[in-house]
């Protein structure tokens, strides 16, 4: 609009309700160029030979609202708020004058709108002109998509610049369910993208919103690791961590690796997936947690599940005491269930072991899987084994002057060494497995074979045993 003051150097009040692209003539005011300014509420007009006009002046409105019909049917409302963050809104609707659905709204950020009063002199008046001005870039922008599908309800995005370009940031996605999720894109050196998703949406602001259910985070080494969080009512947390991710979707793939469960009665559980060609699992129990979620505190068990076959037994389970010291049993179940098949160091054994007490004596247990136990003070024995027949032995020490004798098990194979005891080690070998020794035999001279013997406590003995030395034929 257009207004005139007859008298602006009498006029009293504060001029107000002025908006972009109106009009303020003063009349008689022969102003300098360019001097008009608005300062602290005031508008100053200097005018030649003659004293200065102030003027009480409220600030003037931003820029009002713009819609823009496109020939998709569509159209396009854009707002502006000057000197505040959101800078600009551009909202889309389905229908064309701002009617219909809202499709999609983008915010952009940290824009920065002046206030302009452009000046002339015509006719022995001045005119005034209110206009606005931008300064600085925009920064940031939000793009918000409203039912973009039948199962989520909208979707924001953050991008690094305006009209939702640069390098998206994140997503957060309200599900029609009620839960949401969050996404962060390459949030940091070593990470490429979060999942989370939450138990609920904020519905005033979209925001996610209840309780954290799940996190997922792809590496950039190409693994993955999946947060649960309070999963059942014994466990505030589950972490596992996968070989791989999908890069279309983030989620983890491949066989996972391994796992750690935080209790809820302060301990915690590592799990190791297929750590070797002969265990399938071992879960290693300790009796705290970090602030971090690591496992913390003292080693207080193992459990280790063994592959079908496994001579030893389907299981094991290690106890391992303050004072440093450890027992193992053997189970032939898995996690340490069913009947115990061996066990050293003072450790329960089956009710058919043989126990040798004595020294000096030849113990040969015949056909079978048998379980040998060797008592302290027992001392220069011989174990005799058999082929296709495992014995499961504890307390047998070489030092003390006990051997094991292989006679019967060649024999068996059909094996003539013709006394050089130089090629027994074509046909016999010993290996460590976490804590036991395995004697192995094979009769085809390849040095690999299965075990026909298995010192469940032997593991310090392994190199010794290596040397064959404790072995007779």
């Amino acid at each position: 609009g257009v207004v005139a003051l007859s008298n602006p150097l009498s006029t009293a009040g504060t001029i107000s309700g002025v908006g972009l692209g109106d009009t303020l003539i003063l009349s008689g005011i022969v102003s300098n160029a360019a001097s008009a300014a608005v300062s602290g509420g005031i508008l100053t007009v200097n005018q030649n030979g003659g004293p200065s006009v102030n003027l009480a002046f409220a600030p003037y409105q931003a820029l009002v609202p713009t819609v823009v019909n496109t020939s998709n049917g569509q159209s396009l409302e854009y707002a502006y708020a000057p000197n505040n963050t959101p800078f600009e809104t551009i909202t889309t609707f389905s229908g064309p004058n701002r009617t219909g659905t809202r499709i999609s709204l983008i915010v952009n950020n940290t824009g920065t709108a002046n206030n302009t009063v452009t000046e002339s002199v015509s006719g022995g008046s001045t005119v005034l002109r209110f206009g606005q001005s931008f300064y600085n870039t925009f920064g940031s922008s939000f793009l918000y998509a409203y039912n973009p599908t039948s199962t989520v309800s909208l979707t924001v995005s953050q991008y690094t610049a305006p009209n939702a370009g640069g390098t998206k940031v994140s997503d957060v996605v309200d599900n029609t369910n009620g839960t949401s999720l969050v996404y962060a894109y390459n949030p940091s050196a070593s990470v490429r993208l979060t999942a989370q998703t939450w138990s609920a949406t904020n519905p005033a602001n979209g925001a996610p919103a209840g309780s954290q259910i799940s996190n997922v985070v792809d590496n950039n080494d190409g693994s993955a690791l999946l947060y649960q969080y309070n999963p059942s009512a014994t466990v505030l947390l589950n972490v596992t961590r996968f070989p791989g991710n999908d890069p279309n979707n983030g989620a983890p793939t491949g066989t996972r690796i391994s796992s750690i469960i935080n209790l809820t009665d302060g301990t915690a559980i590592q799990y190791a997936y297929n750590p070797s060609s002969t265990i399938t699992q071992i879960a290693s129990f300790y009796s705290a947690t970090s602030a971090s979620g690591a496992p913390s505190g003292r080693l207080t068990k193992d459990v280790i599940n063994y592959i079908a076959g496994f001579p030893a037994g389907a299981s094991s389970v290690t106890i391992h005491n303050p004072d440093g010291s450890q027992s193992t049993i053997y189970y032939t179940g898995p996690d340490g269930t069913g009947n115990p098949v061996g066990g050293g160091g003072g450790a329960l054994v089956a009710e058919t072991a043989i126990v040798v007490s004595g020294s000096g004596e030849t113990i040969d247990p015949g056909a079978g899987d048998h379980v040998i136990q060797f008592l302290p003070g027992a001392a220069n024995d011989t174990l005799v084994v058999h082929k296709d027949w495992v014995s499961t032995i504890s307390g047998f020490d070489p030092s003390a002057g006990d051997t094991i004798s292989l006679r019967a098990l060649l024999t068996e194979a059909k094996i003539d060494l013709g006394g050089d005891v130089s090629r027994l080690a074509l046909y016999v070998s010993v290996t460590g497995l976490n804590g036991a020794a395995l004697v192995k035999f094979d009769q085809f001279g390849q040095g690999g074979g299965s075990a026909v013997a298995v010192l469940s406590d032997g593991g310090p003995l392994v190199a010794q045993l290596a040397t064959l030395k404790a072995f007779t034929i």
